[in-house]
């Protein structure tokens, strides 16, 4: 009869020992906390030192903004670059509850441009931070009193230094911008914290991996004044919240000190692979518990991937299949808004990149980018090359100082994104061989797991190519042998094209961007797909951009900016496509992607009677007013993987082009141009139709259009522009079309929901758009937060506000309890005495949405969480 017991002490010991366990993960109750402090924050765009003060400042008239937050709203084009090169103020009141009293508080900031220096109650906190580009987090506890009115104040200097990276030449090609321009978050945490976790799997071989184990080492800090005896237990966890790997360590940390726990996980069996294709993830959760219980739990994400470069053969293998990279160059800077963009944008512009653009690579030129743009391209399955914040300039002293720290910064914000190719240790095309060697030693001690590069521009070996994993070079031209492998050029076209591309400029030009025999994106992109030296090639760029670099017509290249707009991108700056774009989409692959097919002409009597078609198909037909003119395979670009169309002498008469592809002889894609009409009627069309308050955001693009219902290219009328109801116009009210298209940014106001109403006329034309505006979803079981109002009481013990499928119940609650579930209006929908572990709401008949649970019972406190 004690055989089971001993069987189930095997396996208690087994576990213990080899870390092995499988079941669904469920998290514990800590003493951490995070608070997403977008919303409530006051504003002054004028500096006086007494911004700075307490509780008792009166800031009441100061302008409610929500994070993130551009220091001032820019034209698009010929804006005022003194504008936003001034100093401001942001303030924040907050309320700790009293429960909070032995707790270390922490303010976390993703970005701020350009210095920072943070007080709390009227006190200095920390020094400040010089960077606009990197994260920083400050220690408050002392400044902070619980259960009372406490205020953050931040002094935002948004002025040129040369001192700071990338500042330093007369002119950088793009605008740094101000303001507090990223997320910034309270932690509240336990004096027995974990710091940070850094995780990679242990076989960066170029094979795929098979049952690997997952290497974690994690920082902890001890700040309660006695020596402690803790339990590290990390969770390697995966989409379905089923655990797949554990490891647990015990350590002793002496009072006030760090200590770094290593461990190996067990090993994964089938482990689900991050490929480009099929890019999953796994959540890793640290637990940390000491003699009285567990007192905090650190969150991640990983990917388990091989990925390396070849020395010998220069290819990039993942998962041991060779790639080749294909790509383009990405400013995070928008239009009006200079840098601070909203977590939606922010994805969008990697979902751009990924399905738009059909790229598999971006480079992050030339600065760290926002966590959520590298969130997505984690979930997206998008390469990304990450450098320092730098161009064409190296200072000395307290320049280099900071330019390192941005890189242990960069470094060890990103290493456990899987999407991360490699870090540059190198300021863009700049020269100093023995400073980027110690730039490469650091960043190895950081991640050895990583490859690192350096971006230069002259040909020719230089010492620094020893220190470096891949060779980077800009500006590689088709017939080049590079001169190291492995090799990717890091731009090329864009730029170095002599008459530059502007959206509404001619059907010859925007084609040229594509197809120039020297620069085109086509012809470098196959020369790079024809050659086996090189691992990849990164066009110059994805998106117009704002640049102080140029604000006229270069004598010696013609290139013409247009009011600091530097025209390069295979989009224009407010994201809309330009014909170079869809070369880009062509690329894709049908089976994954869709079918496409693109007629790279405006059909008009200025048209070339060369017809270039992009696609990935296999077969094309052309037909000119519905008659055939012939039914081709690739004719031209042939190394790329989905090669180009061309039909020579097609004269134009007025009426349509129409291309059909086929894959596998069925019609698998038509597009069809027409000559250009006459002015129809206006579209107005947001990105969505639906945001979240506090801060959210969307483009609207409005469009003129002819009786076809097609884009009229030729358009630059006046137009205008508005916004009204529960969020703010974020634009031009008066502007012109480009390239028969506008577009304008709304932003949500903290806690209104509601309707924002959008407006365009023009020509006698008018448009509207309507975008609702709702509570943004939280995760599961997240405490019920102020300011946002239910029909549900919240003075119940245990009050959750969640949204998704599912809830899942913490598991320190005991099973005397009362679980009672609500929608928002506070209507009663489903109630337990004895809920289980997960509230699955499919199985009770719940549609998924935004819920509120309440816990009540004897066995738990009055504040859960």
């Amino acid at each position: 009869m004690q055989i089971p017991w001993i069987r189930f002490l095997f396996a208690l010991i087994f576990f213990w020992v080899t870390g092995v366990y499988a079941g669904t993960y469920e998290p514990q109750k800590t003493n951490r906390e995070t608070t997403r402090l977008d919303t409530g924050w006051l504003f002054n765009n004028t500096d006086n030192n007494s911004f700075s003060g307490g509780t008792g400042f009166q800031d009441a008239n100061w302008k409610k903004v929500c994070l993130p937050h551009s220091n001032v709203i820019t034209r698009h084009a010929y804006l005022d670059t003194a504008s936003y090169k001034i100093i401001t103020w942001y303030r924040k009141h907050f309320n700790p509850s009293a429960s909070l009293s032995n707790r270390r508080f922490f303010l976390e900031f993703e970005g701020v441009a350009v210095i920072a220096t943070v007080y709390v109650n009227g006190e200095m906190v920390g020094s400040p931070h010089k960077g606009a580009y990197t994260p920083f987090t400050i220690d408050i506890t002392d400044k902070v009193r619980v259960g009372q009115d406490n205020v953050i104040a931040v002094k935002v200097d948004s002025r040129r230094h040369t001192e700071i990276p990338p500042e330093g030449r007369e002119n950088l090609d793009f605008m740094v911008f101000g303001g507090i321009v990223r997320h910034v978050y309270m932690v509240s945490a336990d004096p027995l914290h974990i710091d940070w976790t850094f995780v990679s799997t242990q076989n960066p071989s170029q094979s795929a991996p098979v049952n690997p184990t997952v290497s974690a080492k994690t920082q902890i800090t001890n700040q309660s004044g006695s020596q402690k005896t803790c339990t590290v237990i990390t969770n390697i966890v995966d989409n379905n919240n089923d655990v797949v790997a554990t490891a647990t360590s015990q350590t002793i940390i002496p009072a006030n000190r760090s200590v770094t726990v290593d461990q190996i996980t067990s090993a994964i069996s089938n482990p689900q692979l991050w490929s480009l294709d099929k890019p999953a993830l796994y959540s890793v959760f640290v637990q940390l518990r000491d003699e009285t219980g567990f007192v905090d739990e650190y969150r991640t994400r990983m990917g388990i991937r091989s990925l390396t470069i070849n020395k010998t053969d220069g290819k990039c293998y993942l998962n041991g299949e060779a790639i080749k990279l294909r790509g383009l160059n990405r400013h995070e800077t928008y239009p009006y808004i200079g840098r601070a963009a909203s977590k939606r944008l922010q994805r969008k512009d990697a979902d751009i990149l990924k399905y738009e653009l059909g790229c598999n690579l971006v480079r992050a030129s030339h600065y760290p980018q926002s966590p959520d743009f590298l969130d997505r391209c984690d979930e997206v399955g998008l390469l990304v090359l990450e450098e320092i914040p730098g161009w064409q300039y190296l200072g000395t002293g307290e320049w280099r100082d900071i330019a390192k720290q941005n890189l242990i910064d960069m470094v060890k914000r990103d290493r456990n994104h899987p999407c991360i190719l490699s870090f540059g240790c190198r300021v863009n095309e700049s020269v100093d061989d023995t400073w980027y060697k110690s730039m490469n030693d650091t960043a190895r001690a950081l991640d050895p797991t990583r490859l690192t590069h350096g971006v230069r521009f002259s040909k020719g070996k230089d010492p620094a190519y020893r220190y470096e994993d891949i060779w980077t070079r800009n500006f590689s031209f088709p017939g080049e042998n590079p001169e190291q492998i492995p090799f990717i050029t890091t731009e090329f076209a864009g730029h170095t094209i002599v008459k530059q591309a502007h959206s509404w400029d001619d059907d010859i030009i925007l084609l040229n961007q594509i197809t120039d025999p020297t620069y085109g994106h086509a012809t470098g992109h196959n020369a790079s797909y024809a050659s086996e030296k090189w691992a990849g090639l990164v066009g110059w760029c994805a998106f117009d951009y704002n640049s102080p670099h140029g604000n006229s017509t270069d004598k010696d290249t013609g290139r013409n900016y247009m009011g600091y707009v530097s025209p390069h991108g295979v989009s224009n700056i407010f994201r809309l496509p330009k014909m170079a774009a869809y070369y880009y989409q062509s690329q894709r692959d049908p089976s994954l992607y869709g079918p496409m097919v693109h007629i790279c002409n405006h059909w008009t009597p200025k048209s070339q009677t060369k017809v270039f078609v992009v696609s990935n198909c296999q077969e094309v037909e052309l037909y000119r007013d519905e008659v055939l003119i012939s039914k081709i395979k690739p004719n031209v670009y042939t190394s790329l993987p989905y090669p180009c169309f061309q039909w020579a002498g097609v004269s134009f008469t007025p009426g349509e082009l129409k291309a059909i592809g086929y894959i596998g002889g069925v019609k698998a894609a038509t597009h069809i141009v027409k000559t250009p009409g006459n002015p129809s009627g206006l579209t107005l069309v947001p990105d969505t139709n639906v945001l979240y308050q506090g801060g959210d955001m969307t483009r609207v693009v409005v469009s003129m259009v002819d009786q076809h219902g097609q884009i009229l290219h030729s358009s630059d009328d006046s137009v205008t522009l508005g916004a009204n109801g529960a969020g703010d116009f974020l634009g031009e009210t008066r502007t012109a079309l480009e390239a028969g298209q506008m577009a304008f940014y709304v932003k949500t106001k903290a806690f209104q929901t509601g309707t924002i109403t959008c407006q365009a006329s023009c020509r006698g034309f008018n448009a509207t758009a309507s975008i609702m505006v709702s509570e943004e979803p939280g995760i599961t079981a997240i405490k019920h937060g102020p300011g946002i109002k239910s029909g549900v009481a919240e003075n119940k013990s245990g009050y959750y506000r969640f949204y998704g499928n599912r809830f899942i119940v913490p598991s320190w609650v005991k099973k005397d309890v009362s679980l009672r579930l609500f929608d928002c209006q506070g209507k009663l929908i489903f109630k337990s005495s004895n809920p289980g572990r997960i509230l699955d709401l499919e199985k009770i008949g719940v549609s998924p949405g935004v819920h509120i649970v309440t816990i009540t019972g004897n066995s738990i406190k009055k504040s859960i969480r």
